[in-house]
Parts: structure tokens; sequence; C-alpha cells
């Protein structure tokens, strides 16, 4: 599809088509929708400009495109922080109005807006790309340029601190050293 659109650019336009609503979605999470507006029109025209250096061994042009957005998200990362700490504080005051507590319409936790907007920016990318863009390990790994271990470390970093963050606990694993039995609470009183 890229590479038809080299030689016909209106090909292109089943990529927008395509891709348009996801990529509308995922950057509205982000930044929110005025901004978001602006940031997909940017994506998809980037997309265009760029179409003649896409290489994916794969074919796949989504990664492709939230790597695109991903670089314009950066671009506003400082506001970002800002937002979602605006939106804790809104969505705390919305709270405390509200007669039912539980009744928040859809919106995110202000305790977890917290912890996100105290995320770094890499590892918010990372995991926000995860949750809310819904992309693999892998096609994260080619929408930011990081090798797949990379992706793995920075989301399992970032999963860790908003679960400590938010007080919840995930319990550590550990992999099994080669010829080492792992200990079961018989064997520890055992010794």
């Amino acid at each position: 599809m890229i590479a038809d659109s080299l030689s016909d650019p209106t090909c292109f336009e089943v990529l927008l088509e395509r891709h348009f609503v996801r990529m509308l979605d995922y950057l509205t999470r982000r930044v929110g929708s005025q901004v978001a507006a602006d940031l997909v029109a940017d994506t998809f025209e980037r997309a265009f400009r760029n179409r003649s250096r896409f290489a994916n061994a794969d074919g796949s042009t989504l990664p492709w495109l939230y790597g695109i957005a991903g670089n314009l998200v950066r671009m506003h990362r400082r506001t970002e922080a800002r937002r979602l700490r605006a939106l804790a504080r809104e969505a705390r005051s919305q709270r405390s109005a509200a007669s039912d507590p539980s009744a928040a319409d859809g919106a995110l936790d202000p305790v977890l807006l917290e912890a996100l907007a105290g995320l770094t920016q890499p590892l918010r990318e990372v995991l926000l790309l995860h949750a809310w863009g819904e992309l693999s390990n892998e096609e994260i790994s080619v929408a930011l340029g990081l090798s797949p271990e990379a992706v793995r470390t920075r989301l399992h970093r970032a999963r860790s601190r908003v679960a400590a963050q938010i007080g919840l606990a995930i319990p550590a694993v550990e992999a099994p050293m080669a010829g080492v039995e792992p200990q079961t609470p018989e064997r520890k009183e055992a010794m």
C-alpha cells in the first residue's frame, strides 16, 4: 500500500481510512481531543511526506504510524504531564462534589492520572502505547525504534511504578537459576 502510494498518491487514502480512528483515539487519550485532532493530521501528513522512507519487514504500517505519533507527542510531553495532573485535580473535585463517589462517568481515577504524570516520558509512552494503543511489545518496539527487551523492561518498570503509586502489589517473579531448586515453604523449614 505504501509502495503503491509512491506512484499513485491516492492509494495513501486507504491507509488513512484504515487507521485514522485508532490513531485519533490513541492521541485523544494521550493529549486531549483538541491537540489530538492536530496531531493525527500531522501524523498522516508526515507519514505521507516520508512514505518513501517506510521500511518494515512485515509491511505493517500501524507501528510506523504510532512511531510518528509518538514523536509528535514527545514534542508535547511537558504539556501532557501538566494535563494529567489537571485531570486528576478535576476528577477529585468532581468526585467530592458528587453524592456518589463511584460515579465517575468513565473518567480515569485521579490517583492513576497522578501516577501516569509522575512517570518519565519514555516509561509513560511505552505503557500508554500498550494500554491505550493496544500494541504488542513487538509493535511498540517497531514504533519507538527500541529492542523488544528494552520495551519489556520499560513496560515492567512503568507497571511497577504505577502499581506502587496507586497502592497495588505486584508479586515479584524470580526466574530460577540453573541447577538450583526454588525454595518451597517446606524446604525453608527443613533448613
